[in-house]
């Protein structure tokens, strides 16, 4: 995670919406494409990619301080098991 994606973070647990839009912006395509890779199908993977970001918003007080904004190990296994 880079300290702009710390401040993200810490501004979007504040409840600035914006700033949680910002990390979806900067790591959507990367969602995206873990979760076409594991549904293999193009009509559930927008889906999945927003369910997946609901889910990092409700939990993102949870979220480790590491290198990258990565959702909690098996978030979008979750998200994909659930469809």
């Amino acid at each position: 995670m880079t300290d702009d994606d710390q401040g993200w973070i810490e501004r979007s647990l504040q409840g600035d919406h914006e700033a949680f839009e910002t990390l979806v912006r900067r790591y959507q395509r990367m969602i995206y494409s873990l979760a076409y890779r594991m549904s293999g199908t193009a009509a559930d993977v927008e889906d999945l990619t927003q369910e997946t970001f609901i889910l990092a918003q409700e939990h993102l007080s949870k979220f480790r301080v590491e290198p990258r904004f990565i959702p909690p190990d098996g978030m979008v296994t979750a998200t994909a098991d659930s469809k």
